[in-house]
């Protein structure tokens, strides 16, 4: 969750986890909805952004025409979220609501759903993991996922 107040226009973007590889021909990329994965291998990092994005892009490394920029291995590819242009007006404040996850579990790769929200809670599913609900001032009331 990012509370913002810009004071120039500008794109804001919120990434994932980067996931690297020792061969940029293991890195797959998907979209299932609002559900962003990388995967390499048993290996995955995911982002789904809830509230306040536009669209997405891939931060990726797969060939040596770009030069390295992620330290662990040579090739990575990471999610990144991002808004329309904001800011035109003095001071335009909003928040921007995603969720990010990285691991091996296939069972936890899996996307969350909005039960119920409320300005200050949101209370999410998982077909895995069960309810999470969560309580913080900045959160905005989130639209139910049907």
């Amino acid at each position: 969750m990012h509370e913002f107040e810009n004071r120039q226009e500008g794109v804001l973007s919120v990434g994932g986890y980067s996931l690297s590889a020792a061969e940029a021909g293991s890195l797959k990329t998907e979209e299932d909805g609002s559900l962003l994965s990388v995967w390499s291998g048993d290996q995955g990092s995911l982002l789904q952004p809830l509230t306040g994005f536009s669209g997405h892009s891939w931060e990726k490394r797969l060939d040596d025409s770009t030069l390295r920029t992620h330290l662990r291995r040579p090739f990575h590819a990471t999610v990144v979220a991002h808004t329309s242009p904001i800011g035109r007006a003095a001071g335009e404040t909003g928040v921007l609501v995603a969720l990010a996850w990285t691991g091996t579990d296939k069972a936890e790769a899996q996307a969350w759903t909005v039960v119920s929200s409320e300005s200050g809670q949101v209370t999410l599913a998982h077909p895995d993991l069960g309810n999470w609900t969560i309580n913080h001032e900045l959160i905005p009331q989130l639209s139910p996922s049907s």
